[in-house]
């Protein structure tokens, strides 16, 4: 899988970008694969690491030591293969907490120089072990395979709408960006009041966040009312003036209306 995303990344260079950006807020990029296991049980004799909670230290340990040597490669292959310079960029969960369940130690890639700037997202991943931990506070393997089959155990948690998680967030984050001198981007929350895109900035750079980013922009694209007030987030002008968002009439196509559609749906 190393090999895979390396040359998937090899391939878009060769369209001559400047940079990459890794997203390792959507989806579990590493569990209990055989290097995983070979590397703990050395590590921890004894212990099997399929009974921990994601939560483990131990666990955080090998997985953030496995992936930080991929990202590693990843950086010199790349920069080797373009023969410049790259901007390398990467999207994390919400916490520097969370961010560890599945293997993302961000500050040590900050530290060792991996990145040069990274944002987070309003999405955490967690463990619901109701009625699957055993007597000896391990997980209980038989009770979590029948949990499996009555609902979700690993869960992502969608914090669109809690600004405080995203500030907790946004505090740790900028603590590690202005450490190792790499660019912080804090999350404005994903929500149709314009209000809250304001409240959202307000609050992160009491934290001293400088910078902002915004996920999937082109649903706000389509709404000329909040894109507006996004694209003007960043502007010390508007920091100091109330929101004064303009309001459009709705626009329809063939009889159709179509202002939820993303600006370039018919290409």
């Amino acid at each position: 899988m190393q090999d895979y995303t390396i040359r998937q990344f090899k391939a878009a260079l060769q369209f001559g970008f400047d940079g990459i950006s890794m997203l390792f807020h959507r989806g579990n990029f590493i569990g209990f694969e055989q290097p995983v296991l070979d590397r703990f049980v050395r590590l921890y004799p004894g212990v099997d690491p399929c009974r921990l909670p994601v939560s483990d230290e131990r666990l955080h340990g090998v997985w953030c030591g496995i992936k930080t040597e991929f990202i590693t490669r990843l950086k010199q292959e790349l920069t080797d293969f373009a023969g410049k310079k790259l901007i390398f960029h990467t999207i994390v969960e919400t916490t520097p907490v969370s961010a560890k369940n599945f293997g993302v130690d961000i500050e040590e890639w900050a530290r060792l120089g991996l990145i040069d700037s990274f944002c987070h997202e309003t999405m955490e991943t967690r463990e619901d072990l109701t009625d699957c931990i055993s007597q000896d506070g391990l997980i209980d393997l038989a009770a979590y395979r029948k949990a499996l089959t009555l609902r979700p155990v690993i869960l992502r948690d969608f914090n669109n709408t809690v600004l405080e998680k995203a500030l907790e967030g946004a505090k740790a984050y900028q603590q590690i960006a202005d450490k190792y001198h790499v660019d912080f981007y804090g999350v404005i929350l994903n929500n149709p009041f314009c209000r809250r895109y304001i409240e959202s900035r307000d609050e992160m750079r009491k934290l001293g966040v400088r910078n902002f980013s915004f996920f999937n922009y082109t649903h706000i694209a389509s709404d000329l009312t909040q894109f507006h007030i996004v694209s003007k987030l960043g502007h010390d002008t508007v920091l100091e003036q109330p929101a004064k968002p303009k309001y459009f009439r709705t626009v329809s196509l063939d009889d159709r209306y179509i202002g939820t559609y993303e600006p370039n749906w018919r290409g």
